[in-house]
């Protein structure tokens, strides 16, 4: 049996294949594995509280890596 990738073997290569086609089928496996679990529309909602907490952490991080970003972006 294969062992599981770590996390920043995973990490490491999404980077390398970003934009490529095994990617974009990745993330369509990887959508459709996640539906098909109990619970996996809630994971799933755009909505749904861990999405948008998420989502908020993400602009603040991007913001925070370019001032220049961070400067033009509105205020909360």
């Amino acid at each position: 049996m294969a062992e599981p990738m770590s996390a920043e073997r995973f990490m490491d290569r999404w980077q390398n294949y970003r934009d490529q086609p095994q990617q974009v089928a990745a993330v369509r496996a990887l959508y459709a594995a996640i539906a098909a679990l109990e619970g996996g529309q809630q994971v799933l909602d755009e909505q749904a509280p861990p999405g948008l907490g998420s989502s908020a952490r993400s602009r603040r991080r991007r913001q925070s890596h370019c001032p220049r970003r961070a400067a033009m972006a509105p205020s909360p």
